[in-house]
């Protein structure tokens, strides 16, 4: 199924099959959104603060930041991950298993690290870039930045994250289990797949396949797949009718 709005936010949504499909924004703020199976999917803004989120599998994902405070956040497996640092403060942590980890800081920034037990600890950065880096378990852990790119990446489980950035493009993804989600946009072209603003819909993933979509502005529509394939099309302003 093909819908487009060629009104104020001009947008595509496709459903080739029982779960992918496709979202994509031309107007403000032009990204696409695209499930191509039960879990993975990419999330790509290449407007004022473009990035990349790809999360392949339950927990193996990467956060490219290419914009103020470039950096990379690599978690291929339950424990081991990298992160690095280009801008301010460049700097490089990884953890290869459990305990195992290495810390270089090329720059000034003066920082402490702590190794409480045999995987969590914490690092603190005061100085230029100031964030900290907190992993509790093997997995869980949680990244913020609070200068130039304030943003916060929480692993609390294998699979359900977080994202939130609050400066040039806030938004917030969340995924709460294997394929269910929500995108929040606050700022030039504001949406949530649950948009309230120039072409408010929401975009709901509750399960493998079935998903809703309404559009309660300029031109209301529900789109509802309650099964595997049956789904329903509601334009309630200039055509009325079902498809």
């Amino acid at each position: 199924m093909f819908l487009q709005d060629t009104t104020l936010a001009p947008y595509s949504l496709q459903d080739t099959a029982l779960a992918p499909y496709s979202l994509q924004d031309t107007a403000l703020a032009p990204y696409s959104l695209q499930d191509t199976a039960l879990v993975p999917y990419s999330l790509q803004d290449t407007a004022l603060a473009p990035y990349s989120l790809q999360d392949t599998a339950l927990a193996p994902y990467s956060l490219q930041d290419t914009a103020l405070a470039p950096y990379s956040l690599q978690d291929t497996a339950l424990a081991p991950y990298s992160l690095q640092d280009t801008a301010l403060a460049p700097y490089s942590l990884q953890d290869t298993a459990l305990a195992p980890y290495s810390l270089q800081d090329t720059a000034l920034a003066p920082y402490s690290l702590q190794d409480t037990t045999l995987a969590p600890y914490s690092l603190q950065d005061t100085t230029l870039a100031p964030y900290s880096l907190q992993d509790t378990t093997l997995a869980p852990y949680s990244l913020q930045d609070t200068t130039l790119a304030p943003y916060s990446l929480q692993d609390t489980t294998l699979a359900p994250y977080s994202l939130q950035d609050t400066a040039l493009a806030p938004y917030s993804l969340q995924d709460t289990a294997l394929a269910p989600y929500s995108l929040q946009d606050t700022a030039l072209a504001p949406y949530s797949l649950q948009d309230t603003a120039l072409a408010p819909y929401s975009l709901q993933d509750t399960a493998l396949a079935p998903y809703s979509l309404q559009d309660t502005a300029l031109a209301p529509y529900s789109l509802q797949d309650t099964a595997l394939a049956p789904y329903s099309l509601q334009d309630t302003t200039f055509d009325q009718g079902t498809c």
